[in-house]
């Protein structure tokens, strides 16, 4: 409860670069390895998520952890319906509780980074229909 890693932002800049890169080579392996449309969907929501990051960061420290529970959180309402909202939500409630009890984010970089999350898995969805 009280640990947290929060580098200096040149630091975080790499850090989200090389999540970046690794993102990009995973899709493009599952790509080239005739992945699921679904399965795609889920990577390239999770890349782009990614690289906008990677880029308002340069600017405003947005919340990776909250972009990925939006992003997340879509993906599993689209694919396995309303029953998973509750437990989605307890998750999303209790990331958000951590990266704000440790002073990592405030509460407009952890709604900008949902919020984010969540309209890249609506924008990407015609990626699942392929």
């Amino acid at each position: 409860l009280s640990d947290l890693y929060d580098p200096e932002p040149a630091h975080r800049q790499r850090i989200l670069a090389a999540g970046l890169a690794c993102y990009l080579t995973g899709y493009g392996a599952l790509l080239a390895l005739g992945a699921h449309s679904l399965i795609l969907w889920c990577s390239a929501c999770f890349s782009a998520g990614a690289a906008i990051v990677w880029l308002i960061n340069y600017f405003w420290k947005i919340s990776i952890h909250a972009t990925g529970l939006g992003g997340g959180l879509f993906i599993l309402l689209e694919v396995s319906g309303q029953w998973v909202l509750p437990g989605g939500a307890v998750v999303a409630l209790a990331v958000a509780w951590s990266r704000l009890r440790l002073g990592a984010h405030t509460e407009p970089q952890l709604i900008a980074g949902f919020g984010l999350g969540a309209i890249l898995g609506w924008a990407l969805f015609p990626l699942h229909r392929l």
